[in-house]
């Protein structure tokens, strides 16, 4: 009977442990879910292009007044900066990532003329672009995008890997704590098995529920933007640092996902090899 109450409490907690943390995410990814699809980025992008366009304008009245060819560089530039806007209005992607290329390429020779950069993460959108159209995909609006995919992707980078370690730790600790607790120690003891068979059952048991929440939240934050945003794309690059080197959404899931489940393992036979050796020291003393 005692065994039995120890394995209903850790159930319990389990399953407590489970609806606390997905109302989290879920508050946490609804909101930002509305947050994006309440912005108009349309109007977003018309007011970026006009602040891009005011700096080009600036730097052909001042720095290039004589420089003919870098004037109508210019020019040409603010000129793919409106067909940009346009495309977008159209919600033609394709137009719109390749005017972006095109006014980066002219945007580039201004550079190499040792004008400093003002644009943020210029090279890196650059690169992002140039992945997207050749491969086909529709470019987000947003990094926070709550599509089904892209929500996976956000946590299996934001929570994943401390989450299954902090989850492993929480479950053999509770399991340690009910044995001592509720006398179940004295049936383990008087059973045929190892002390270190028990102890190991208990580290293989912690981490296996905690690898179980870990899932069932990933599943729970993917269902969650599917019903509401929509699927996704598994190929949609997460970090580029050249066309050669992106890491997409699926190997960011499935990286963080053998880093959370190996810290986690580590993590609990360290937990109970210190019980084990604790235990042992305490023998010995008594």
């Amino acid at each position: 009977m005692t065994l039995r109450r120890e394995w209903i409490i850790c159930k319990l907690f389990f399953l407590i442990l489970y609806v606390f943390l997905s109302m989290i995410l879920c508050t946490f990814y609804l909101y930002s879910g509305w947050k994006v699809s309440s912005v108009d980025y349309v109007q977003k992008l018309r007011t970026e292009n006009y602040g891009r366009a005011h700096v080009l304008g600036e730097l052909s009245r001042t720095a290039f007044q004589q420089d003919d060819a870098i004037k109508e560089n210019i020019k040409e530039q603010t000129l793919l900066l409106n067909q940009q806007v346009e495309a977008k209005e159209k919600k033609d992607w394709k137009t719109s990532l390749s005017t972006s290329i095109a006014r980066r390429e002219l945007y580039q020779v201004i550079l190499d003329q040792g004008i400093p950069e003002w644009e943020a993460n210029f090279h890196y959108d650059w690169e992002m672009e140039k992945y997207l159209l050749s491969n086909s995909i529709p470019p987000k609006d947003s990094p926070y995008e709550a599509d089904g995919v892209n929500l996976l992707s956000m946590y299996a980078r934001d929570y994943l890997p401390w989450l299954a370690t902090l989850l492993a730790l929480v479950f053999i600790a509770l399991s340690f704590f009910l044995e001592k607790w509720n006398g179940g120690i004295k049936l383990l003891v008087q059973s045929q098995k190892k002390e270190s068979t028990i102890l190991m059952e208990k580290c293989l048991l912690s981490w296996l529920e905690s690898l179980l929440l870990c899932f069932i939240l990933g599943a729970t934050s993917f269902l969650l933007g599917f019903l509401f945003w929509g699927y996704g794309e598994w190929n949609y690059p997460m970090e580029i640092h050249s066309l050669d080197h992106v890491l997409t959404s699926k190997a960011l899931v499935l990286k963080n996902s053998a880093i959370g489940i190996l810290t986690s393992l580590s993590m609990t036979l360290f937990s109970t090899l210190s019980v084990a050796l604790y235990r042992r020291r305490r023998s010995d003393l008594l």
